[in-house]
């Protein structure tokens, strides 16, 4: 065998390995892109996509694909050539190969009806399409690598037959998959680093007006309660609530306020106890009174709002008074005022379904109105 010879089997035997790993590893590029968007979106909590990691997942994809076609056609067409059989000769190993002819026309097959069903105006059809291309095209795929294996397989007979050691491909195997890994957590950690940054300063923004309105209302309140920004990061924003107890101390009332990462107060609720067994005159003077004392501990707090209207006086406008009153206690009814990013509702149980564990309660949200929104 001349050195040339000897390189050919070398590089027969090795580069089925390393394309089937640059077209794995070029696939893999993808979902390590979708799992490290994944991360940034449930663990830091950051919206959008990071473009940079996807462009080098793209990127890696395409450089990847180009080298598993160069290496894969290379071989298929090197051992047709007239040196294969020159080899093969000398070592006195003759080899036969699958027929993969019936594998390649089904792939070509469902590509090809694919393109047609892609054509059509159904959504349904378009969809099925979409499918059968990506089928057809795994077909091809396995169809190449398993022609691929054979030939591998091919050069290390011949090698075991001339009593050649064959290279190793584990470490070059090793590169092809942490290349791709490590540059895209190159790219995507900056990005994490900065979402922790700027969690950990917007929930230390939050806790200073959290622990503002929680002192508030523990002073005007019968009892208040606050989320823990340090303790738990929450895009979504935090609540602080304060109650009012009421003299049978199993109902209440009360106002939650929210607060985003800003330290920006953005939305108000208040819940108000309603009593079945009471009259409605006697219920609607009880929701104006816990409405006003929940009100002005909200309105003595130095804190910021999201907009004039959540720190401004909040009352039960008259014709939800009305709706209510014209209604029974067990039919739910509510009121939108969008123009002033006011709502107020009604909430209760049928009849048949009103228990000792049932609760009924007048729900108001103030938010900025949807102009400001």
């Amino acid at each position: 065998m001349t050195e040339k010879e000897i390189r050919t089997i070398k590089k027969y035997y090795t580069r089925p390995v390393t394309a089937a790993a640059y077209l794995c590893t070029g696939l893999l590029s993808m979902f390590i892109w979708i799992f490290l968007d994944m991360i940034r979106s449930v663990v830091f909590h950051l919206s959008g996509s990071c473009m940079e990691v996807a462009y080098v997942a793209i990127a890696i994809l395409l450089i990847y694909m180009v080298l598993f076609l160069f290496q894969g056609v290379s071989v298929i067409w090197g051992v047709r050539r007239k040196k294969w059989e020159v080899i093969q000769e000398k070592a006195h190993t003759y080899l036969s190969y699958t027929d993969r002819s019936a594998e390649v026309l089904a792939a070509n097959t469902a590509i090809a009806a694919g393109r047609l069903m892609s054509r059509s105006g159904d959504d349904r059809v378009k969809t099925a399409g979409d499918i059968s291309t990506a089928v057809g095209g795994l077909i091809g795929l396995h169809a190449i690598v398993s022609i691929l294996f054979e030939i591998r397989k091919s050069a290390k007979r011949i090698a075991d037959a001339l009593g050649m050691k064959l290279p190793s491909v584990k470490l070059r195997v090793a590169v092809i998959i942490l290349v791709p890994l490590v540059l895209q957590l190159a790219v995507a950690t900056p990005y994490y680093v900065q979402a922790v940054r700027e969690s950990r300063e917007g929930a230390a923004r939050a806790a200073v007006v959290l622990e503002k309105l929680e002192q508030v209302f523990e002073a005007s309140c019968d009892r208040a309660y606050a989320d823990d920004p340090m303790e738990y990061y929450k895009d979504y924003g935090y609540r602080v609530t304060g109650y009012l107890e009421h003299e049978d101390n199993d109902t209440e009332s009360y106002l939650s306020a929210t607060v985003n990462n800003d330290g920006v107060v953005e939305e108000i609720t208040y819940s108000l106890d309603i009593d079945v067994n009471a009259s409605k005159e006697d219920n609607i003077a009880q929701a104006k009174a816990d409405l006003a004392r929940l009100n002005r501990a909200l309105r003595s707090a130095d804190v910021p709002f999201l907009s004039p209207n959540l720190g401004e006086e909040h009352t039960l406008r008259e014709d939800f008074i009305a709706l209510f009153q014209q209604n029974s206690y067990y039919e739910n009814c509510r009121s939108y005022y969008d123009e002033e990013g006011l709502f107020i509702g009604y909430y209760t149980e049928s009849q048949e379904d009103y228990n000792d564990y049932s609760s009924s309660y007048i729900y108001m949200t103030v938010e900025p109105p949807e102009e400001e929104g």
